[in-house]
């Protein structure tokens, strides 16, 4: 059995990103377990536990389609989130050299993770992820932000790094591999 578990015990999570999932596509699902969770009648700018939110993943997590909720939730959170306005307008590189910031919009505490971007090349970087969520809802992310932000008529591929162990595996960190034409 998953269980997520935070760095640090003082780790709280903005409502919005809670809302966030809340309102993906399929998400009624999983209504009773966030309210089982506590998670209920969320306010956008006030900031939760963020245990309660890993133990409603983890919950999810025991459920014989998490991979594919966990995918299908995380694209869909990232094409609702709030993100600047300015995001819209910049490059696709500086999106993603952008994401640890954004990230850090939505966590507060002692040790949140982050997220580092490595260029490999102009169209081709590795997302290297620090985070107490599921790996699939961090490669869901992923698809979602290249479906909002990738140029139009790009393509593109997400892919996990092969060579790494994910965090779900034991290793240190996800490494998310992004490329596009």
């Amino acid at each position: 059995m998953p269980h997520y578990q935070l760095f640090h015990p003082d780790t709280e999570i903005l409502g919005q990103a809670i809302l966030d999932f809340e309102t993906a596509l399929g998400s009624e699902r999983f209504r009773p377990i966030l309210e089982k969770h506590g998670l209920t009648r969320i306010d956008a700018q006030t900031w939760y536990p963020a245990q309660k939110w890993l133990d409603a993943l983890s919950e999810i997590a025991e459920t014989s389609t998490a991979m594919l909720d966990f995918v299908s939730l995380g694209i869909r959170q990232l094409e609702l989130a709030v993100m600047p306005p300015e995001f819209e307008q910049m490059p696709l590189l500086e999106v993603l050299e952008s994401l640890d910031a954004a990230y850090r919009l939505n966590y507060r505490g002692t040790d949140i993770g982050g997220i580092r971007v490595e260029v490999v090349d102009e169209k081709h970087v590795k997302v290297i992820i620090r985070s107490f969520e599921p790996d699939n809802l961090w490669y869901g992310n992923m698809h979602g932000l290249m479906r909002r932000f990738a140029p139009p008529g790009s393509r593109w591929t997400v892919y996990f790094d092969p060579d790494v162990p994910r965090r779900e595996q034991g290793g240190e960190e996800t490494v998310i591999h992004i490329k596009w034409t």
